[in-house]
């Protein structure tokens, strides 16, 4: 109910159709999404890049920047219950036991500044629609209000986990999150949020050891463009 009324020109949202208690009917998209777009046309990722950076400015809003505990937000619980079983299932791999540690000695305490409003929660390039000529975020299931730099953190994660897959380089792959934190500017240690959304992926493949080296490396000392890695999936 919040977001449509921030949203305007070409960045937008699907528009509600219906509200009945916790389900929500929204209007349905048909062009394509911007993974979509970058795999058909590689020398566009540039603009599509700036595309994602404005919609998310967009649809955070002009919030003022402030402190807040990183140890109380969502993001930081989900990831600390996530080690927490992990390290139970995975007791002979020290890199759980490793993030573990500096979660609590190097995170939980720190009072990072971001702006704190609407978070999207899940941001991605299959997330970003393009429908005449209109740029659509979809997929808000893990909204929630909190620190807005989450976002961009969750996009590079998830940008940099869909672009290797899909087999590009390493320097195709930095130079398209540098051009979206161009457009966005450089939140404050986002790596946080780069080593949370690293280590989700892990957790979903197979051997989880590929993804959790990149995020203890991105926990360990401050986010730099050339600490993101290509998964081995």
């Amino acid at each position: 109910q919040i977001a449509p009324k921030r949203m305007t020109g070409r960045y937008r949202i699907p528009e509600v159709l219906a509200v009945d208690g916790n389900l929500v009917a929204q209007q349905r998209l048909y062009g394509p999404d911007m993974l979509n777009i970058i795999l058909r046309s590689p020398e566009a990722v540039g603009s599509l890049m700036m595309d994602a950076a404005d919609w998310l400015k967009q649809f955070h809003g002009p919030v003022k920047e402030q402190h807040y505990d990183l140890g109380s937000t969502r993001a930081y619980r989900t990831f600390m219950n996530a080690l927490v079983a992990d390290t139970e299932r995975f007791k002979r791999n020290g890199d759980f036991v490793r993030i573990g540690q500096m979660l609590e000695e190097k995170w939980k305490q720190k009072r990072p500044r971001s702006p704190i409003g609407l978070v999207h929660g899940d941001m991605s390039p299959i997330h970003v629609f393009y429908e005449d000529g209109n740029v659509y975020g979809i997929d808000f299931n893990a909204s929630h209000e909190g620190p807005t730099n989450e976002d961009p953190g969750m996009f590079i994660g998830n940008a940099n986990y869909h672009l290797a897959c899909a087999g590009k380089p390493q320097s195709y792959i930095n130079g398209a999150m540098g051009s979206f934190l161009d457009a966005y500017g450089v939140p404050i240690e986002i790596g946080f949020y780069i080593a949370r959304s690293d280590y989700a992926k892990a957790r979903a493949a197979k051997d989880p050891s590929r993804l959790l080296v990149a995020s203890r490396r991105l926990l360990e000392r401050p986010f730099d463009i050339s600490m993101i890695e290509i998964p081995k999936v």
